[in-house]
């Protein structure tokens, strides 16, 4: 799990820290006083002054900041990324500051950067799945429209990583309205995915385009699913006992009909994924509607 946490900061000075926050700095929630002269006891001295001036001082002028600073906490040094913006009325004014700080894994540590991007693709996930979910059933509205915009983007500058560094495909993104989708209403999918928010923003989307769902947190629970087949298989990859690997053998086995659509947040898929359909998180809800609309119409072509 990613090391992140947050805080908001009202006009009044009032401020108020996430638990994660808390723990960021070794600390039981609520057992510091939230300010940011607390925060900055627990910066490196030789950057504080920077942090106060980039990050503090602009709060109230700059829509959005960002800067990095150097945290001691428990006598050990820690990298930390500062991304704060600036939420305003109507009217201009401003309304709150919220601000997100990620603990950057220390150099050389690759399993922890691992772990940092792949907790990364399953909230941006979860974020743009239900934004545009929320965007479908409220309508359009300034704040939604942005805030899928920017998952859409952030998504994009995540893929263009990803292929510079490995290779890995990106992909247009096709329409992500459930409803444009027809060929999916009545449709039986299961979704096998070990984290509890990606998983629920997943069965959501599926149900939003009208198909009928199941769905468990991990193989040993699909697999145990011995009495019903189902029109396609929605499934993580990296997941404890065995995977989405171990989902795919067990389920072919008893049925071999069903189609897989595979998800994962790995820089570096296995082999074996080359051979079956493959998104990459996070990925927009319009990519995973699509590759189910291609996955059922095989069915129907029965290839």
């Amino acid at each position: 799990m990613a090391r992140v946490g947050a805080f908001v900061w009202e006009p009044s000075g009032v401020m108020t820290w996430s638990d994660q926050l808390f723990r960021l700095l070794d600390a039981a929630p609520g057992s510091l006083a939230p300010s940011h002269h607390t925060l900055l006891d627990h910066v490196h001295p030789d950057d504080q002054a920077r942090l106060q001036d980039t990050l503090f001082d602009a709060l109230g002028h700059d829509p959005i900041g960002h800067t990095e600073a150097r945290a001691l906490v428990a006598g050990q040094l820690r990298q930390w990324l500062f991304r704060t913006e600036v939420v305003r009325s109507t009217e201009g004014s401003v309304r709150h500051a919220l601000c997100t700080i990620v603990e950057l894994p220390r150099v050389g540590d690759k399993e922890t950067a691992e772990r940092l991007a792949h907790e990364l693709s399953n909230q941006l996930t979860v974020v743009l799945t239900n934004a545009t979910a929320l965007l479908t059933d409220v309508g359009p509205s300034p704040a939604l429209t942005d805030i899928v915009d920017a998952g859409h983007r952030a998504t994009e500058v995540l893929h263009r990583l990803r292929v510079f560094a490995t290779g890995f495909p990106s992909h247009a993104v096709p329409v992500d309205d459930p409803r444009a989708w027809p060929q999916l209403r009545g449709r039986r999918a299961l979704v096998v995915e070990d984290d509890e928010r990606v998983r629920a923003a997943t069965v959501r989307l599926l149900q939003r385009a009208g198909m009928l769902v199941a769905h468990y947190p991990g193989p040993e629970e699909a697999a145990a699913v011995t009495d019903e087949a189902h029109d396609v298989v929605v499934c993580d990859v990296e997941m404890p006992c065995g995977g989405g690997r171990r989902v795919l053998e067990e389920r072919r086995a008893r049925w071999p009909d069903e189609r897989f659509v595979f998800v994962t947040g790995d820089r570096h898929p296995p082999r074996w994924l080359d051979e079956h359909v493959m998104l990459a998180k996070p990925f927009a809800p319009g990519l995973l509607l699509q590759a189910l609309a291609e996955a059922v119409g095989s069915i129907s072509a029965g290839s």
